[in-house]
């Protein structure tokens, strides 16, 4: 199994940087800061984690519609083929066409009037 280095590092540093910041918001929420220290409000620390979150969330948005408008789109006139429309059986024999049955044959066979 080959792994990938550099979402190892990416997984690293989630793994330390998420309770990095949640103790930070903790420590900001609960006023644990020292007297003198500058803080912003106490909603802000509500406020920030919800605009990071959506601020992330409408980067996925916008990052996976716009790459979904570059797959290619197969075109109304299909240029695909039957592989099965040419077959030959084993005894040399071409099978026979597809094609529609008539009501009255259909309705003889399901209901046998």
């Amino acid at each position: 199994m080959k792994h990938d280095g550099e979402k190892a590092i990416y997984g690293f540093a989630v793994w330390v940087s998420v309770p990095v910041i949640i103790a930070i918001l903790l420590v900001w929420e609960l006023r644990l800061i020292p007297e003198g220290y500058y803080a912003p409000d106490q909603l802000w620390s509500l406020a920030v984690p919800a605009l990071v979150a959506m601020t992330g969330f409408m980067y996925f948005i916008i990052v996976w519609s716009t790459g979904v408008s570059y797959i290619e789109q197969p075109s109304v006139v299909s240029t695909a083929t039957d592989i099965h429309a040419r077959t030959v059986r084993d005894d040399g024999e071409h099978l026979p066409t597809i094609g529609d049955l008539p009501i009255y044959e259909v309705s003889q066979r399901i209901y046998g009037n």
